[in-house]
């Protein structure tokens, strides 16, 4: 049986969001004077326009911005805005964040998918360490969604794993062939443990982009909600700064979908999937057949592999986005 992937974080940037107030308003200190005032020791001073060289030097840490909203020198809720602010504009010192990833059961198709963001970084378990002789028998291959194949073709495509198996373990032990030359076989769905690292613009372009609803959700839904999760342990606000391509973060207006052909085709009944639902709910005079549009909206029941395929992502693109998967509202803000 296939082993479930599991995605945890290691380690971050200590208190990310006021690593990222604490640069950003670095950059503005006449748009926070009273903050350097205070961390320049010179709360009585009267503020000028054009703060002295003094307080403009002054060096504002995470740990400054900590305690000056210990001592109500400036609220949460005016961190909270700029780090709004600096995510949504997808502004270069989201750079100034990082997070290690440590990841098991991972399958090879999805880190394939991921190198192509260059920012992400690996460091896999060697196959001489994490061997491939019983990858199969063990477990260590992911399967199909559930639900989305036929019970024999997944009885078959088990057979083709298994078959595969016993050729890496032929190849080394009848033809003398390394770990390394025999691991030509195994298939992508094969996994494997390692680390994975990035910055916080990396991982949020990274998952904008691949968990849209046409974009291969199904392959990284489990994953990304595993992130999100873990961001939301951090800070509430981390766990809610995940948004789809079509929306701009912590806001409830579309901006248009990036693949409007690919939606158009699924409408028209061209292409055979289901459209994404946020496109057939928010596109005014997109070619919409009736049918598909009242599978979105009333009739839940239907047997169509399809549509009953979309039907059981909706859950995982909601979680993951916090929004209404019709109309792109936020569920908490």
């Amino acid at each position: 049986m296939a082993k479930e992937p599991s995605v945890k974080l290691i380690s971050n940037t200590w208190i990310p969001i006021e690593t990222l107030f604490a640069v950003w308003a670095q950059s503005r200190p006449t748009q926070y004077p009273e903050l350097f005032k205070w961390l320049a020791g010179s709360r009585t001073e009267t503020y000028q326009p054009s703060p002295s060289p003094e307080l403009i030097g002054s060096v504002l840490t995470a740990v400054s911005v900590s305690e000056a909203r210990a001592a109500r020198v400036i609220t949460q809720e005016e961190i909270y805005s700029a780090f709004k602010t600096i995510a949504a504009m997808d502004l270069p010192i989201t750079e100034s964040i990082h997070f290690t990833w440590g990841f098991s059961d991972l399958p090879i198709e999805w880190r394939e998918q991921a190198v192509r963001k260059r920012q992400w970084g690996f460091w896999l378990t060697s196959m001489r360490e994490f061997t491939m002789e019983d990858f199969y028998t063990d477990g260590h291959y992911a399967d199909p969604p559930e639900g989305t194949v036929s019970e024999e073709s997944l009885k078959f495509f088990h057979g083709t794993l298994e078959s595969i198996q016993t050729a890496y373990r032929h190849l080394q032990d009848h033809y003398g062939w390394s770990p390394e030359k025999a691991r030509k076989v195994i298939p992508l769905c094969a996994t494997h443990n390692g680390t994975m690292f990035s910055n916080l613009r990396t991982l949020l372009n990274t998952v904008s982009s691949r968990t849209c609803w046409i974009a291969q959700i199904d392959l990284w839904g489990p994953f990304v909600l595993s992130m999100v999760k873990s961001l939301g342990e951090i800070d509430p606000m981390l766990g809610n700064i995940i948004s789809p391509p079509c929306f701009k973060r912590f806001e409830e207006d579309f901006l248009g979908c990036k693949y409007e052909g690919i939606n158009e085709n699924r409408c028209s009944g061209k292409d055979m999937y289901a459209p994404c639902p946020l496109y057939v709910a928010q596109i005014e005079g997109a070619t919409r057949a009736e049918s598909q549009y009242s599978v979105f909206t009333t009739n839940w029941g239907t047997e169509d592999k399809f549509v009953k395929d979309a039907l059981r992502l909706i859950p995982t693109w909601e979680s993951i986005w916090n929004r209404d998967p019709f109309t792109g509202k936020l569920k908490t803000k």
